[in-house]
């Protein structure tokens, strides 16, 4: 049975985040270097059969999630 994981990134002061429901929290030093790291997360369980959604803060810091086409 597959599952869907959900994936938050966001910024705390110089640091991005990526959190999910249940794990601890990595931080990272740039955006890139989180969205480098949920796109490898998203692949992996994709590959396993599980779903994988990202969400994000927008400028009016609203949780959106993020279209494919922006995490590489």
């Amino acid at each position: 049975m597959s599952q869907v994981f959900r994936y938050g990134v966001f910024q705390v002061g110089q640091i991005w985040c990526v959190v999910c429901d249940g794990q601890r929290e990595l931080g990272f030093p740039s955006r890139e270097a989180a969205l480098d790291a949920v796109d490898v997360v998203k692949k992996v369980h994709r590959m396993s059969g599980d779903g994988c959604e990202v969400f994000m803060l927008d400028a009016a810091s609203r949780l959106v999630e993020m279209p494919d086409d922006v995490i590489r």
